[in-house]
């Protein structure tokens, strides 16, 4: 057996092998205790394989070849294994542990809940901490989607090849150390892919709440309403933008029903006015304006 250092972990029964004198006894030694022994064939070679799992640690082997006649070789150079049979610990994601997540577009990371929740980013970033060298691997939903290793500062990250389909995810990591041995899968990061843009928004009415005649305004009235209040439709929880001759008003929000309703802050100026709404569901994915009422504004003095 030549002389080698084997710092990476190995399996707790390894086999040896080498060459000796053929028809020699070779004894192996661990740390300078006696293994067992086995035979060198016709062509001197020889294998042993301990007939106990070695405890986990450090190991020193060493062989001696003892010839048939008696005589003794000296002990063969040292070859310095660890063992390593203990699993690394459960990773986590999202501040349950080592690993944490982080969206690869700023866009998305800004709209989407990381625990659990939406986003239109189809290649999420996965980041963390672990041991160097390890091997972190990525599953979706238990499918290996893909894997990365710990660099020497103790970091790691991953960014999947291929993107993700619209539809429910559960991410989930395991840590692989250099001897195989895995952790338990972290707790799952649940999210859902959406990357269709929202049903078109529609402008319901527009309410004249001002003054001596009120009710809703018909397409192209004039009205002595400074604020009149717009109303309509959209995708549940979408956030509704509004929007006067092109300019944005504010937004409001499409409550569980759809409904939506909104009153500009500030007065709005004598003339046309033509309002446009557009909808921007919770992952980001938003639909170009959509045409509403116009309506022209005479305000008159009580």
């Amino acid at each position: 057996m030549n002389s080698r250092s084997v710092p990476s972990p190995t399996t707790p029964r390894p086999t040896l092998s080498g060459n000796a004198e053929a028809g020699s006894t070779v004894a192996i030694f661990d740390n300078g205790q006696k293994l067992g022994e086995t035979r060198a064939d016709a062509n001197g070679n020889w294998s042993f394989t301990p007939a106990t799992p070695l405890i986990e640690g450090e190991h020193s082997f060493t062989v001696q070849a003892t010839d048939i006649a008696g005589n003794a070789s000296d002990l063969s150079e040292a070859w310095d294994v660890v063992i390593d049979t203990t699993a690394p610990e459960q990773p986590g994601i999202d501040g349950q542990g080592q690993a944490s997540v982080a969206s690869s577009m700023i866009r998305a990371l800004s709209r989407a809940r990381l625990r659990t929740g939406v986003t239109d980013d189809t290649t999420p970033t996965i980041n963390g901490t672990g041991e160097p060298g390890d091997t972190i691997i990525v599953l979706d939903k238990g499918e290996k989607i893909g894997e990365t290793t710990v660099d020497e500062d103790g970091n790691w990250k991953f960014t999947p090849e291929t993107e993700l389909g619209d539809g429910d995810h559960e991410i989930t990591v395991v840590i692989q150390d250099p001897a195989g041995n895995q952790s338990n899968p972290s707790d799952p990061w649940e999210f859902t892919v959406d990357t269709q843009a929202p049903e078109a928004p529609s402008i319901g009415s527009v309410y004249d709440d001002a003054g001596v005649k009120t009710g809703e305004l018909a397409f192209g009235a004039i009205t002595d309403d400074t604020t009149p209040t717009l109303s309509g439709n959209a995708e549940a929880g979408s956030t509704v933008a509004i929007f006067d001759n092109g300019q944005k008003l504010g937004e409001t929000r499409a409550d569980a029903n759809g409904n939506w309703s909104f009153t500009p802050a500030t007065s709005l100026i004598e003339g046309e006015h033509s309002f446009t709404v557009q909808a921007t569901d919770i992952a980001g994915a938003c639909l170009r304006p959509v045409r509403g009422l116009g309506c022209r504004d005479r305000y008159h003095r009580a």
